[in-house]
């Protein structure tokens, strides 16, 4: 059990964890743009959709009752799982670096809590979250025996494969002919492909409202097919300064390089080319961020002459309608 040394321990829970420490980083992830964050789910969460009413006015003859139409209604279920951070620090790896300063003087020289480091330590705490549910969000696997995967199912690894299934999937799907590096004039025709693979819900959409989500391999071939379609002055200007946003038929493109590099390291797939067509809203990042569960907490164990951090909340990936999507890979 941790011993007191005078020092009071840093201890938020609930709302006021909420506060200092989740709102920042999980607000910060829904203000980037990629997806949208249910912060209220505690264990699941249903959600209710009414399908449309369409071709339901008919002649009226005179007297008498005649239905037509169906009012469709399903759910969802989001859920989420429960996931931690455990980190220990201790004061002696600061020795003999530009960090010694910042330790405290004394018997209490290892005790680190109100200290710089302390704060570095919240801060890189704070920025390896949001790394790592960006990597579970997409290619989390609960089935998975690499225990950095297995925390969470992910869109790319669990749900788009399953949703892309069949005959007639529930989201349309697009052969990116992974496993080879795209060809000149490949990317520019997957993205055409992609295009044309929208549902009538999906077109219905303005363009602005929706995003290219693609790998960097997709991104610089297509900035490739871009330059060499030529263009004149207006080409050769794109060329020497590069573009600041590309889009396709008005549609931007957001380029996710991390896709890249978890895909090759760590589940060992070079080469993957992922491209998905959605609006932002329709992906969704479900967590506990209401809950009087959640933890954030720095203490130091005077026995073990170290400085703890723990971290606890509940986590999920999921989407809302599989038809607002197109995925290519």
């Amino acid at each position: 059990m941790p011993t007191e040394t005078g020092q009071i321990s840093i201890n938020f829970e609930g709302e006021r964890a909420d506060t200092v420490f989740f709102d920042p980083l999980f607000l910060g992830m829904e203000a980037s743009g990629m997806f949208r964050v249910m912060t209220n789910v505690v264990h699941k969460k249903d959600i209710g959709f009414i399908g449309h009413l369409s071709n339901i006015l008919q002649k009226d003859t005179g007297c008498g009752f005649t239905p037509k139409g169906d009012l469709s209604m399903y759910q969802r279920t989001i859920e989420v799982d429960r996931v931690k951070v455990d980190l220990t620090q201790c004061a002696d790896e600061l020795n003999n670096t530009i960090w010694e300063e910042s330790k405290r003087k004394g018997v209490n020289q290892n005790d680190l809590r109100g200290t710089i480091m302390s704060q570095v330590a919240l801060t890189r705490i704070n920025q390896g979250i949001s790394l790592d549910t960006n990597r579970l969000f997409w290619f989390g696997n609960k089935k998975s025996t690499d225990v950095s995967y297995n925390l969470l199912d992910g869109m790319w690894t669990i749900h788009l494969p399953e949703l892309t299934n069949g005959a007639n999937p529930p989201t349309p799907y697009v052969n990116s002919n992974s496993g080879a590096p795209l060809a000149p004039g490949d990317a520019l025709e997957l993205l055409k492909e992609i295009w044309k693979a929208q549902s009538l819900n999906l077109k219905g959409f303005p363009r602005a409202s929706k995003r290219f989500f693609v790998s960097r391999s997709i991104y610089e071939a297509y900035m490739d097919d871009l330059e060499n379609l030529g263009g004149g002055d207006a080409g050769r200007t794109a060329t020497i300064n590069g573009v600041e946003m590309l889009a396709y038929r008005g549609i931007p493109l957001v380029e996710m390089p991390l896709w890249d590099e978890y895909s090759e390291t760590d589940l060992n797939q070079p080469d993957k080319h992922l491209a998905l067509l959605t609006i932002p809203s329709n992906l969704v990042l479900a967590t506990d961020l209401m809950s009087s569960m959640n933890q954030v907490k720095i203490w130091f164990d005077d026995f073990r002459e170290q400085t703890d951090y723990k971290v606890k909340f509940k986590l999920g990936s999921n989407y809302v309608h599989p038809s607002l999507m197109v995925a290519a890979y």
